[in-house]
């Protein structure tokens, strides 16, 4: 009996302590974003690379948790930057599995600040004619060409797997992700001004 008390006291122990050096990865992301507040970007960045290789726990829920409150932050040093392209790259390593609509209007004021909210309204239902679907790994995104530039909007597509049954020929699949992007918020902000 002294024998299992001993195993388990020990197990308890060692339990509060990986609990304690999980949560140390929160206090540096803590840390980034005070860094952040201040202005301190470039710090904020390398602690935020610190942070990404830390240990959470053994919670995959941890695990996404902290990795999106990363990314968040990444997007927002980005925003402030005015590194578009590096910010809707945080946006879209967020891990989501429903549809996240909010995630889509962060990315469109992206766009907006970078490519002008006027021209886009200007442009974006003869764009949308030649929008197509592309997958990689196992997430697919919504391409949308923009007309008189080389650049394209790039919208995550939540429920990849309906794409996939189409193979090599995701065109066929971009009609119906047209269909539901015109019915989405992001497609609402892109044709308005304020």
């Amino acid at each position: 009996m002294k024998q299992l008390s001993l195993i388990i006291l020990l197990i308890f122990i060692f339990g509060f302590q990986n609990d304690g050096y999980s949560q140390k990865g929160y206090q540096v992301i803590e840390k980034a974003e005070k860094r952040i507040e201040k202005g301190d970007f470039e710090k904020a960045l390398k602690i935020l690379g610190r942070a990404e290789k830390m240990d959470y726990g053994f919670c995959g829920n941890a695990h996404m948790e902290a990795k999106m409150w990363i990314d968040s932050l990444r997007y927002t040093i980005h925003m402030k930057n005015g590194n578009y392209k590096l910010a809707r790259a945080s946006m879209d390593s967020i891990i989501w599995f429903g549809a996240r609509e909010d995630i889509d209007s962060i990315k469109v004021r992206s766009y907006q600040y970078e490519y002008g909210a006027q021209y886009l309204k200007n442009n974006i239902k003869e764009s949308l004619n030649n929008a197509y679907v592309t997958c990689v790994s196992h997430d697919c995104y919504g391409i949308i060409p923009l007309k008189e530039i080389k650049e394209s909007l790039k919208f995550k597509i939540y429920d990849s797997r309906f794409y996939f049954q189409y193979g090599n020929n995701l065109n066929q699949g971009a009609e119906k992700w047209i269909d539901k992007f015109k019915a989405s918020k992001a497609y609402k902000l892109l044709t308005e001004t304020n």
